[in-house]
Parts: C-alpha cells; structure tokens; sequence
C-alpha cells in the first residue's frame, strides 16, 4: 500500500491526491471553485481517469464541490465518470453548500449512477463518516 500511495503523491495531479486523517487515507477530490462547464467537464474527466489509472479499491473519497456551477454537461460528465470509478470506492462523502436542488441533483447523480455519495456541509463531518 505504502508504495502505492507513493506513486499516487508523486503524480503531481493538483486536483486528486491522498490526505490522511486520523490514521486513515483519504483520496481528496477537489472541485471547489469552477465557474466554467467545460472546464469543470474536463476536470472531472482527468481526476476521474487518474483514480481509474490507480487500480485501487476501497477507497475513501472526499469530494469537494463547493462554489462550483453545475450544468447540464457536468451531470451527464459526472453520471458517466461516477460509473468508472464506482469499483475503486468502499465509500465516497461529498461537501457542498447543499440547497435543494442541489440535494435534488445528488440524488439525480445517486440514482443513475448507482453510487451512494453522502451529502456535507462540513468537510470535518464528512471525514468522520467516511472513517466510521
């Protein structure tokens, strides 16, 4: 494992990289801050493949979309990218400034990509659930 998350800290990937928290890995993801559609598609494609390029499983996800625009361009990207790496988590945790909608479309995105992302306001709170 060690060798693992080595390789996986030396790949310079400046959204996707490993954080540990209590004694556990963390795999965070950071979304945060991503006005523009197509980039935001982009970004999500290239952490995504980077995770799918780890080959490994039971993963602890943090993803971090806050102050970020969604469209619909990033559902369908994110509908499609949640599906490659579903093998690769044992549990993944999203914090978000949650409104309806935006529940309404992680619930969207749970539905149809089978996954099961928990909802946080608080990246603490989402730490603690990802390590229980």
């Amino acid at each position: 494992m060690f060798v693992t998350l080595y390789i996986f800290c030396m790949s310079k990937h400046p959204r996707i990289y490993p954080i540990e928290y209590k004694g556990h890995t963390i795999i965070y993801t950071d979304w945060s801050h991503i006005a523009d559609a197509q980039e935001f598609c982009e970004i999500i494609k290239s952490t995504s493949e980077h995770l799918v390029t780890l080959q490994q499983f039971n993963l602890l996800e943090l993803i971090d979309v806050r102050e970020t625009n969604f469209s619909k361009d990033v559902l369908i990207t994110l509908q499609h990218m949640a599906k490659k790496t579903r093998p690769f988590n044992k549990k993944k945790a999203v914090v978000a400034h949650f409104s309806p909608t935006r529940l309404f479309i992680l619930r969207t995105i749970n539905q149809f990509s089978s996954d099961k992302i928990e909802p946080f306001h608080d990246m603490v709170d989402a730490k603690e659930w990802l390590i229980l």
